[in-house]
């Protein structure tokens, strides 16, 4: 598509203010709206947080529960030791999609690596989205998938058949690791 701007000037998704980032900056504040974005070599897409609702003793909590019942090894929560917790934004693909008959659905994909496949079943709510501010690039994790591998991964998922993406976000979750010995 031809915006008629030069290539090292890309355009708000919420304002369409002219946006000028430094070479390799991913991350920028318009300076009209005050939207944050992320480019990514693809495109510029809204750029968004959720906010913890557990600090580390609730998150410790929540665990001790998980490792006592019943999905896990018999006793794992009396015979394994935390050794370490980190707390982290981690970045996903947030993508909606138009379903026949006009429904609306919510597929997410990592934006980074991760073990943890089940991540994509997370349910985000879009009301509790908010704006990336730079205050969290300390507890953030660099988004390393881009954007078309994403869409790539979700079109795969979806049997080759993709929805129609109607709208497309980068969302960072907020997570705690915990890691763990069990039985020395």
């Amino acid at each position: 598509m031809e915006t008629g701007l030069p290539e090292n000037v890309l355009t708000c998704t919420q304002c369409g203010g002219e946006l000028h980032p430094d070479e390799g900056q991913i991350f920028l504040t318009c300076p009209f709206c005050s939207s944050t974005v992320y480019i990514d070599k693809a495109r510029v897409v809204f750029h968004w947080y959720l906010a913890p609702t557990l600090d580390e003793a609730r998150a410790r909590g929540a665990l001790s529960r998980w490792m006592a019942g019943n999905q896990t090894v018999k006793d794992l929560d009396r015979k394994s030791h935390v050794t370490e917790v980190a707390f982290q934004f981690f970045p996903m693909w947030y993508f909606k999609q138009r379903l026949a008959g006009g429904r609306e659905e919510i597929a997410l994909m990592p934006g980074a690596a991760t073990a943890v496949s089940e991540i994509v079943h997370l349910r985000l709510p879009a009301g509790d989205l908010r704006k990336y501010h730079p205050e969290i690039d300390v507890q953030a994790v660099t988004p390393t998938v881009p954007l078309q591998a994403a869409l790539s991964w979700l079109t795969a998922e979806q049997g080759g058949s993709a929805k129609e993406v109607i709208e497309q976000s980068l969302v960072h979750i907020p997570i705690y690791i915990f890691k763990y010995t069990y039985q020395g």
